[in-house]
């Protein structure tokens, strides 16, 4: 009879911890510094002069198209991190989980800079120097067949001749879903920037755009871009006309 009263007193005691404490137990498995303990820190630099990059994005990351809402709770697992480079191109993110982290750094000046960052245990803290190439731009425009500029809602569709693969103007900075080319949403002064681009050749096409229609304007083949520079992609009317009429 002893027994059964100490196993009484004990069940009693275990459901006064489940329902009055419940705290006790959550802790356990709700993120904490204990359970993110990594962090990446480090500078990004200019290649050639050394100097400083200010303001460049920095963020750990990877979840292609999966990002949007699901972001806060990889930020509390210690997933997804970001942050800009302060006057001296320092950073640092902490919180991170010990895994490895795509860390991803742009600036529109610069080619996008991306490498794997390894958080572990023995090492749950890295120091990293990243060295940032300049990138180049290219300023399309559209004209008339007199080289005049038109001021119509445009949008670009641009294309590396080379097929290489780069991330679309506007997206996510951290995603990494790179795509063969990109369109631009409307421009409604008839020009648009594509900011850092890798050096080589690009074909940039336009559209002109209304309420129900997208019909094609002309190409710009073999837009050579420079590091460091801006290239002038002026697109004239084409030869013939195609257009998509939406109903």
């Amino acid at each position: 009879m002893a027994s059964h009263s100490v196993f009484r007193k004990w069940v009693a005691a275990v459901l006064v911890c489940l329902f009055c404490c419940p705290f006790v137990f959550a802790d356990a498995d709700s993120p904490s510094d204990k359970t993110r303990p990594g962090s990446i820190s480090g500078r990004v630099v200019e290649a050639g002069t050394g100097k400083p990059v200010a303001n460049a994005y920095v963020g750990v990351g990877d979840f292609g198209d999966a990002g949007g809402s699901n972001l806060e709770r990889f930020e509390q697992q210690g997933l997804y991190a970001h942050t800009k480079t302060d006057a001296e191109g320092r950073f640092t993110l902490a919180q991170l989980a010990l895994v490895e982290h795509p860390l991803i750094i742009t600036h529109p000046d610069f080619i996008r800079h991306d490498q794997v960052v390894p958080l572990v245990k023995d090492a749950p803290s890295v120091e990293v120097q990243i060295t940032l190439y300049p990138a180049g731009r290219i300023r399309a425009l559209i004209v008339n067949a007199g080289g005049e500029p038109v001021h119509k809602p445009i949008v670009f569709r641009l294309e590396a001749r080379d097929r290489h693969r780069f991330i679309p103007p506007g997206e996510q900075q951290h995603l990494s879903t790179f795509a063969d080319s990109c369109w631009t949403t409307p421009a409604p002064a008839g020009e648009f920037a594509f900011t850092a681009l890798k050096p080589g050749e690009y074909v940039v096409e336009a559209f002109k755009v209304s309420d129900d229609s997208t019909t094609y304007y002309g190409c710009a083949f073999g837009v050579t871009v420079r590091g460091g520079a801006t290239t002038e992609a002026r697109i004239t009317p084409a030869g013939h006309r195609t257009s998509l009429r939406i109903t």
